[in-house]
């Protein structure tokens, strides 16, 4: 993400992060900071009897900035759920 290139293939997704991304009104951080908003983007692969999502990695990626959010922050989360579930 740093040199400007994302994995994300979503079309909308990828416009808007192109866009910001070229303004450089992106920042991407070693350490979570106070902001306007956050991008979670996390895998939820299958369970081992895939019949649900394991949320562990996004429950994590959310718990960890829950101290930083305050009042009209953006959460945007970008997650890929399995087929079924």
């Amino acid at each position: 993400l740093r040199s400007g290139r994302c994995h994300i293939d979503e079309a909308d997704f990828l416009e808007v992060f192109n866009r910001v991304a070229g303004e450089r009104r992106l920042a991407i951080l070693d350490q979570i900071e106070p902001s306007e908003a956050f991008l979670v983007a996390v895998p939820t692969p299958l369970r081992p009897s895939r019949k649900t999502a394991d949320l562990s990695m996004l429950e994590t990626a959310l718990e960890a900035i829950g101290s930083k959010l305050r009042p009209g922050n953006l959460v945007i989360i970008n997650s890929t759920c399995p087929v079924m579930t």
